[in-house]
């Protein structure tokens, strides 16, 4: 499947997978660390990176599915009421 720009930009719902696999990255980008934090006290709410441990939440790893190549691109979020609250945060 060949997904162009003029695809993305004219969908009206999220995708219900990933658009290409992990053997389309021909630039090698990589992920290196994304962090969310509460936009006004600037506290690290989660963190997590290529070669770092996350940080605020534990991993939670399902070995009991069998793990393809999708699983390595997802991150499920489980948050405390508290910081569903927050008026603002920001993300890097």
């Amino acid at each position: 499947m060949s997904v162009k720009p003029e695809d993305v930009l004219g969908s009206r719902k999220p995708a219900e997978g990933f658009l290409c696999p992990l053997s389309a990255n021909r630039y090698d980008i990589e992920f290196l660390l994304f962090s969310i934090s509460d936009y006004e006290s600037k506290s690290t709410i989660f963190e997590v990176g290529k070669d770092s441990p996350s940080i605020g939440m534990e991993i939670d790893v399902d070995y009991s599915s069998a793990l393809g190549e999708d699983s390595f691109r997802k991150i499920k979020y489980t948050f405390s009421d508290d910081v569903l609250k927050l008026p603002l945060i920001s993300t890097s």
